[in-house]
């Protein structure tokens, strides 16, 4: 992803099957809705301490997704985790 970038929005990501790591740059303020849904091959991702908010789905059907990290002060919306079973998330300070 490109270092100017602010937001991942709605959908960006979705059902992107062949996605297995990603980076998300220190200036991303934002994840939208949807944002990485589906994308079934995705297995660990950190969220920089950049993120504030993290909005609902964003996240939901990575079934291989194992490990996230998250900073405390990041708000989290509803199901972010929506049939994500397997991911063990770690909150950084």
């Amino acid at each position: 992803m490109p270092n100017g970038l602010t937001s991942i929005g709605q959908g960006a990501f979705s059902g992107c099957g062949n996605l297995t790591n990603i980076i998300i740059p220190d200036n991303v303020t934002y994840i939208d809705n949807v944002a990485f849904a589906g994308c079934h091959s995705l297995r660990s991702i950190d969220i920089p301490k950049s993120v504030k908010r993290i909005e609902g789905g964003a996240f939901e059907n990575c079934d291989k997704l194992t490990s996230m990290n998250i900073h405390s002060s990041t708000v989290i919306g509803q199901y972010v985790f929506d049939g994500t079973p397997n991911v063990k998330i770690t909150i950084v300070n």
